[in-house]
């Protein structure tokens, strides 16, 4: 617990302090343990949402009458909906605020993930996780950004890697669920057979509801003090100071020792509520434009393309083996004449009509073994990053 003195008290009222000085005056203990806690399911979501029709390929094969072409359609059209909405997103999150958005975002990928699981044809399953996409890459892109905006220096870099491995629970937790989910019989159906319940279909909807939890975790949380301090919302960014302050050290809110804080970056000028009222949509474009702009220009062109390569090579290796792995050991188990066993499951194996697959458990059990040692690897790389370079560990494990 850090003791102040008077003086230190009197000066502080007399000089606004920067953020990382108002932050650091908080302490650490059960405001920022409850932060992290709350981001374990939200960390989840969005490994679940991109990930979750590689596990249903398997069982939809036939009901989808998928090709080659129709598989990739299904990796990617989430992505494809992340990539049209980054941009508008990365603009809004530093305009509109980050707690807001940050719920809305989760709230809508929820909703639209419960969707697809009750897409009754093709294109529409399609549709709607671009739709998925692109809300989700509101919370997916602020993740990290708004927690450690609750946390100082000593302790910001370590709660990010924990968050990060956060999400590589959900490597074990959506095999598990697809193991448990999919190879059950299931079907029925809903007005007069205009809806129609599977066993794929009770996998995304109960991986929703993973997301539904997370939106409302993240409606009790306030908004970033850094934020606040930005636009110049200094009484509110003092009060969640004061907030973490007291269930941080458990003393009273008004012991806080700082009563003035100082802009950051952003001036009240470029906050959307301070905007005028008749602002036209391109007015709004060209502002978000202004600051998305430096990112094409010197010194950060280098920068904005080195990172993009980098970002796409290793989303690519990444996501391609991970979204490959439950139809290749589906393959493999057909090979073998373990996929289906009509005498057994009753089945139809031609794919002649529009049905769901029982697939064999054994599909998702190699990917729990895979998905497990991913998660030791990766609490193995966050506990060494306290002893290693990360810039080290970052050009060996990308060699390998």
């Amino acid at each position: 617990m850090i003791e102040y003195n008077n003086k230190d008290i009197e000066k502080n009222e007399q000089n606004p302090v920067d953020f990382e000085t108002a932050i650091k005056h908080t302490g650490y203990g059960w405001y920022n343990q409850k932060m992290l806690a709350c981001f374990l399911p939200i960390s989840l979501t969005t490994i679940m949402c991109t990930a979750s029709p590689s596990f249903i390929v398997p069982a939809t094969r036939c009901y989808f009458q998928l090709t080659p072409l129709k598989e990739g359609m299904m990796f990617g059209a989430f992505y494809v909906g992340m990539m049209l909405s980054s941009f508008l997103w990365g603009f809004l999150i530093d305009t509109l605020g980050r707690q807001k958005l940050f719920f809305y975002g989760l709230l809508f990928t929820a909703i639209l993930e419960f969707c697809s699981g009750l897409a009754q044809q093709f294109w529409s399953f399609i549709f709607l996780k671009i739709l998925c996409g692109f809300i989700s890459c509101c919370p997916n892109s602020l993740g990290f950004t708004f927690l450690s905006e609750f946390y100082d220096k000593q302790h910001r870099d370590t709660i990010v890697l924990c968050a990060g491995g956060f999400a590589a629970i959900s490597f074990v937790v959506q095999p598990i669920l697809a193991y448990v989910l999919i190879p059950l019989d299931i079907d029925f159906e809903f007005f007069y057979g205009f809806i129609a319940i599977s066993n794929w279909r009770i996998f995304i909807i109960a991986g929703s509801g993973i997301m539904f939890l997370s939106t409302y975790l993240t409606y009790f949380m306030d908004e970033s003090p850094k934020f606040l301090m930005a636009v110049g919302r200094h009484k509110e960014a003092l009060h969640v100071f004061r907030k973490m302050y007291s269930q941080n050290t458990g003393n009273p809110p008004q012991s806080y020792p700082l009563t003035s804080l100082a802009s950051e970056v952003m001036s009240e000028d470029r906050c959307i509520k301070s905007m005028p009222s008749e602002l036209f949509a391109w007015d709004f474009v060209k502002e978000g434009w202004s600051q998305i702009k430096p990112l094409f220009m010197k010194p950060y062109l280098t920068l904005t393309i080195l990172g993009s390569i980098l970002q796409f090579m290793t989303m690519l290796m990444f996501t391609t083996f991970r979204f490959k792995l439950p139809k290749m050991y589906a393959t493999i188990l057909a090979a073998e004449g373990l996929l289906m066993s009509n005498a057994e499951t009753n089945v139809i194996s031609d794919c002649s009509e529009n049905v769901s697959v029982l697939v064999n458990p054994d599909v998702y059990v190699k990917n729990i073994y895979i998905g497990a040692g991913s998660l030791i690897l990766f609490w193995l790389a966050v506990y060494s990053s306290q002893y290693v370079d990360k810039h080290y560990m970052f050009r060996k494990c990308t060699y390998m």
